[in-house]
């Protein structure tokens, strides 16, 4: 869900139209914060959204929604109670993405990427007076990129890296969206019927809304995925994928598929993974088998 960018069809009740949720409440402000940030400094991208229907007004009640967004957080602390263990759990996972980014800026450096490149692709330019909320923009952003430009493709080298990089990134952010779910739900002391808990409802609304809106005029924008990457928000089918959530890129489906019959003399298959001893021991025969190092 570095997730899901997809916000897709509403339910209809009675005549009026209702939208569901489709994302996690940092995730939603994320990437209404990258999306509008991004148009306010980068013309060409504001001009070629506005050209697919996404009008300068639009534009800017995103950024006063965003605004808004961010003042809830803090809101919801003040009026239904501190649960520390909570805020530590956001607080511990946004770190946990931090040092994901920084990895990523240090791989980059190592191979002389521009300093204006890195800086664009880590969301240097993304600002919050929320910590948490500026952590979502900026990742969002690092995954537009990771998942769309060739210069860094090239620089981390394999596109086994990258991937391994969006991977891990994915799992973290999606940690990360999660513990704040969390945050902005109604804990064990908290009033569920405390009027911040309706702001939150509303902000997820329109924040939906916006981002469909959005959503719909990125689609018309697929071959310029250099454009899309640096708005933080990908249309289906452009860039990378972000590869799940798993930490590596599974190399044994087939054993998990279908286990070795224990009437069959067993062979190390290329699909499955090494092996703690590097020989395929442990896949290897009936029950256990005692590592070595041998060949």
């Amino acid at each position: 869900m570095v997730p899901p960018t997809k916000f897709p069809a509403t339910a209809r009740a009675d005549d009026d139209k209702v939208l569901r949720m489709t994302a996690p409440y940092f995730q939603l402000l994320g990437h209404l914060l990258a999306a509008t940030h991004t148009c306010e400094h980068n013309k060409e991208l504001a001009s070629a959204l506005v050209g697919q229907g996404l009008g300068q007004d639009q534009i800017n009640s995103g950024a006063e929604l965003a605004e808004f967004g961010a003042s809830l957080p803090n809101r919801k602390v003040e009026e239904t109670g501190d649960e520390r263990i909570v805020e530590h759990g956001v607080h511990t996972s946004a770190t946990e993405v931090e040092m994901w980014m920084q990895t990523v800026r240090s791989r980059l450096r190592n191979e002389s990427v521009a300093a204006a490149l890195i800086e664009k692709t880590g969301g240097e330019d993304l600002h919050s007076d929320e910590h948490v909320v500026e952590v979502a923009a900026r990742a969002l952003r690092m995954m537009g990129m990771l998942r769309t430009n060739e210069t860094i493709h090239d620089a981390i080298g394999t596109g086994r890296s990258t991937r391994d990089l969006l991977i891990r990134g994915n799992t973290l952010m999606s940690k990360f969206f999660i513990a704040g779910d969390k945050l902005m739900s109604p804990g064990s002391k908290a009033d569920p019927d405390a009027e911040v808990f309706q702001k939150i409802e509303d902000f997820e609304r329109k924040a939906t809304e916006w981002l469909r809106d959005l959503e719909e005029a990125v689609e018309g924008l697929t071959d310029r995925p250099e454009l899309l990457g640096e708005l933080a928000f990908l249309p289906e089918g452009v860039g990378l994928p972000t590869g799940g959530t798993g930490y590596s890129i599974t190399l044994h489906e087939r054993s998990e598929k279908r286990p070795p019959d224990p009437n069959e003399e067993v062979r190390p298959d290329p699909s499955w993974t090494i092996g703690r001893q590097g020989q395929n021991k442990e896949n290897m025969g009936k029950g256990w088998v005692e590592p070595s190092f041998d060949e």
